[in-house]
């Protein structure tokens, strides 16, 4: 499995062209909202909604944006067995900036090493010791082979 979140500073596309007469026209500086993101990101099929996500509303490199959970859809659909064990994932942004690991790096690294894997939690966003922290909740997998 995959994890990603889509990013914008907006819900809805924005124009930022900036003048006297705001002519209706799409310049570059239109921004695209979270809905076309996410609408285009899902239109091949290949990835998809997390089904409990919701949007959320938090702070990115200084700037206040909405986020959504979208993951890559599996080829086979393996079913996992979980340790009962949780643990909360959290970086200061979603995206690495610079030396600091972003949430969604350190999220598919984890579940690339096949020790935790997403289920029912949500991504969520609140302020931790006065800094941004986006955070979700992982759920260990068992190693314990079925017999």
């Amino acid at each position: 499995m995959q994890w990603n979140v889509i990013i914008s500073k907006s819900i809805e596309d924005q124009n930022e062209d900036l003048g006297i007469f705001n002519w209706n026209f799409k310049g570059s500086n239109t921004c695209l909202g979270l809905n076309t993101l996410v609408s285009a990101k899902i239109k091949d099929r290949e990835w998809a909604l997390r089904v409990n996500s919701s949007l959320v509303h938090g702070v990115e490199d200084g700037s206040e944006v909405w986020a959504q959970e979208i993951f890559l859809i599996p080829k086979t659909n393996e079913r996992q067995s979980y340790s009962g064990e949780t643990k909360i994932f959290y970086s200061k942004s979603l995206q690495t900036i610079g030396d600091q690991i972003g949430l969604i790096e350190l999220v598919n690294n984890e579940i690339k090493e096949g020790m935790w894997d997403l289920r029912a939690n949500p991504l969520s966003f609140s302020i931790h010791n006065r800094e941004p922290c986006w955070h979700i909740r992982l759920h260990r997998i068992s190693q314990d082979e079925e017999e």
